[in-house]
């Protein structure tokens, strides 16, 4: 096994060690909160072993550490339930938010500037996914703020568990499909 597999492996561990440690104390606040503290630990571990290893983080890695560490910081001192159910809601509008502004400000999206390098596809098909993307964050992060104030967290979770891992997945399942014509040389490059 290289130091790159190592660290993936690493970060691959880190949602399953999540969701068995929610499982095993339950769906509720004390579970998710020692969900959460192990998260932090896995993905520590993993920002560990990539500097000992000396493998450069990807900047999806860096900004999954970060995230984890500030908002799973707050969520283990609040102990408030609320706040680990809207998390969603705010890191989805705030996403949302993030690719809006790119529409306004400056002369390329956000999605514009990732595939710019990596797909060759139309500006404006981009920017429909673009749109899209944040039609689908706003409205999802909506319909978690709903489910998270008015039903309770053994529902909530299985929204967030089940419902909206099923919708993230068709939504990602739509953009290939949209993009399915320029994924080629795409696909061609990484299996090199």
């Amino acid at each position: 096994m290289n130091k790159t597999s190592l660290v993936k492996g690493i970060e691959s561990l880190s949602g399953l060690i999540f969701l068995i440690v929610l499982w095993k104390f339950g769906f509720n606040s004390e579970g998710f909160r020692l969900a959460t503290i192990s998260t932090m630990i896995t993905l520590s571990l993993l920002v560990l072993v990539a500097k000992l290893l000396k493998v450069p983080l990807t900047p999806m890695q860096s900004s999954a550490w970060f995230l984890t560490m500030t908002l799973g910081a707050l969520s283990v001192v609040l102990k408030n339930p609320i706040y680990y159910k809207l998390k969603t809601t705010f890191l989805y509008l705030g996403v949302a938010s993030v690719f809006l502004g790119s529409h306004v400000l400056g002369d390329r999206t956000i999605l514009e500037r990732l595939f710019s390098q990596k797909i060759t596809a139309p500006k404006k098909l981009v920017r429909k996914i673009s749109l899209c993307t944040i039609v689908y964050l706003t409205s999802t992060a909506f319909l978690n703020y709903y489910i998270a104030t008015y039903y309770p967290t053994h529902v909530w979770s299985y929204f967030k568990y089940g419902i909206l891992i099923g919708l993230n997945f068709v939504f990602i399942v739509f953009v290939i499909y949209s993009l399915k014509d320029y994924l080629k040389d795409f696909i061609k490059e990484q299996s090199k």
